[in-house]
């Protein structure tokens, strides 16, 4: 769509939240699929807008849902997600819109406006992104690689608490997150997957002298008090299944069981 104004000349690419689709599936599904659904979102989008140039335009956005979503791809913080999606955003609007921007002579105000409007997209895109990334993951119980990171800090409440309580437990715990982690590595699981389970699976040790039960019923009592039990349980799971043979999980509760070391 041309219009006159220097602005809205390029309105729908400076508005358009494409990499918002992108970068919120590339972290909670996968880059591939991210890419499918900026495919036909763009479709759809350009055949309802109908655009002078619409191959032009939905090379942009498809380029702009690429690139922004590659560059939160491996993205394991969410400080770092807002700050790579905001300014990654940003910059490749203006970096394909550039002789579009400035074909013609543009005051400085004029660029002003539309550095504005593209700030206010990019800003508005990462910010709806995080968003959504938390509903997902509270709602259906979606971990990404970000809440995982979370689960793995040393400095976890849970965690400061077996240190304080049970120091012994909690260097066997981070011996195992890293056999766990190594593991994981090797067969082509997700790591942290590995790690975050390996860490808590004996926070019940930290309070067994406390509480009546056995350390898994009680780490198990802990972990839905600090609801996290539903994380940790999920990603065992899942390595289970990620590994298949004698080394398959067989009691995601307690992680370490395996059908060749049972415990």
């Amino acid at each position: 769509v041309r219009l006159q104004n220097p602005v809205t000349a390029v309105s729908l690419q400076l508005f358009m939240p494409v990499s918002l689709c992108a970068i919120m599936l590339t972290v909670l599904v996968s880059y591939r699929a991210a890419m499918c659904a900026s495919f036909l979102t763009v479709t759809v989008t350009v055949l309802l807008l109908s655009p002078v140039n619409p191959f032009i335009l939905a090379v942009r956005f498809l380029t702009l849902a690429a690139i922004t979503g590659l560059i939160v791809r491996k993205v394991t913080n969410y400080r770092t997600f807002f700050v790579r999606s905001f300014v990654g955003t940003a910059l490749v609007i203006l970096l394909l819109n550039c002789d579009l921007i400035f074909q013609e002579h543009r005051s400085l105000r004029e660029l002003i406006e539309v550095g504005t409007v593209t700030g206010i997209n990019a800003f508005a895109s990462a910010v709806l992104a995080l968003v959504m990334i938390f509903l997902f993951e509270l709602v259906f119980n979606v971990s990404t690689d970000m809440s995982l990171m979370v689960l793995c800090d040393y400095n976890h409440p849970l965690l400061e608490r077996m240190k304080r309580e049970a120091p012994g437990t909690l260097f066997h715990s981070v011996t195992v997150a890293t056999l766990a982690e190594d593991a994981a590595n090797a067969i082509g699981a997700n790591p942290l997957k590995a790690k975050a389970a390996a860490l808590f699976h004996d926070i019940g040790k930290a309070v067994d002298h406390e509480v009546e039960g056995t350390h898994i019923e009680i780490g198990v009592d802990i972990l839905r008090k600090s609801k996290n039990i539903e994380d940790i349980e999920a990603h065992t799971y899942e390595l289970g299944y990620d590994c298949h043979g004698p080394y398959h999980v067989h009691d995601s509760r307690h992680t370490g069981c395996t059908a060749r070391n049972p415990r």
